[in-house]
């Protein structure tokens, strides 16, 4: 009894509805017209049926049918949208334009931040020239407080080798000039391996003094460097050897008749010259700390000095 009284009921309100007593599904032109929302309601041939006042116009029937995507861009501060009806299709604008200023403003702060960045990055290119220039000079201005005393000698070479008519003589300037700016070329690279490396090789101390070698051969003196050992030396170390090298040759200048130098690399730095030359080498003992000096009967002299290997 109570199923059949439900029924009843509702094939009652089912039928006023069927004959318009109650009214369902009508309306929709007032429901349009009082809505604030941008709908628009069409058929399955984008013909239009409902459009409410917020739409502000008609969509044409050509530009719904070429929209391929639930969401298009109208501009750049609207979105029309679709849904799929049974019987047709809606479409509804979405505002935007808040999303739109909030994404040029990130676009201006992007933009922004690219440019100090570009600002930052080119602050630091500076910053890092200057310190590499800045450390250039620091060398340039060591080399030359080290090798102001060759650079003189060289100019007065120069000089002399200008109002020379002698031509032997201007043999002898001449060698004596390839051997001081041999000299000063490799004790300028010295500074500038050890700036960089923190260290000199052994093979590198044996370059310099093989190339110092050889233009001492060429002015006219036999010279033979033998360097053994392949380990690592402090610029300290490796420059005192150079330097000590260089004044023995200074010293023997002019009377250079043959030199041997020898430099063993081992628990010690040891250093032996074995000089023919008329001048005498006692007076470097004054100059370079634990030199020994002695000559032997037939005029050879031994400079000999000995390096710690300490790595401070």
């Amino acid at each position: 009894m109570t199923v059949s009284q439900c029924l009843i009921f509702a094939s009652i309100l089912e039928c006023c509805i069927q004959s318009g007593l109650i009214h369902s599904n009508l309306g929709y032109d007032e429901l349009f017209e009082a809505t604030s929302l941008p709908v628009q309601i069409t058929d399955q041939a984008f013909c239009s049926k409902y459009v409410s006042a917020a739409m502000q116009g008609t969509l044409p029937q050509s530009k719904l049918r070429h929209i391929q995507q639930d969401t298009v861009y109208l501009d750049d501060d609207t979105l029309l949208k679709r849904h799929k009806l049974r019987r047709g299709w809606v479409f509804w604008k979405e505002d935007i334009s808040a999303l739109s200023q909030v994404q040029k403003k990130l676009e201006l702060t992007r933009d922004e931040l690219h440019d100090t960045g570009d600002v930052l990055a080119a602050e630091n290119a500076q910053h890092a020239r200057w310190l590499k220039l800045t450390e250039q000079n620091r060398l340039y201005d060591m080399m030359e407080a080290q090798i102001d005393r060759q650079i003189a000698m060289l100019w007065d070479l120069l000089a002399e080798l200008q109002k020379t008519e002698d031509q032997n003589r201007a043999r002898r300037l001449l060698g004596q000039v390839i051997i001081i700016g041999t000299y000063i070329k490799r004790r300028s690279n010295l500074i500038f391996v050890g700036a960089q490396r923190g260290a000199i090789s052994v093979q590198e101390l044996r370059l310099c003094l093989n190339e110092s070698s050889e233009n001492i051969c060429v002015y006219g003196a036999d010279c033979k460097a033998i360097v053994k050992g392949d380990d690592q030396l402090t610029l300290e170390q490796a420059t005192q050897i150079y330097d000590l090298f260089e004044a023995v040759v200074e010293t023997e200048l002019e009377s250079l008749r043959a030199m041997l130098i020898s430099i063993d690399v081992g628990a010690q730095v040891e250093v032996s010259f074995c000089v023919s030359a008329a001048e005498r080498l006692c007076g470097l003992r004054a100059h370079f700390q634990g030199l020994e000096w002695e000559q032997d009967e037939d005029g050879l002299q031994y400079v000999t000095r000995k390096l710690e290997r300490s790595r401070g």
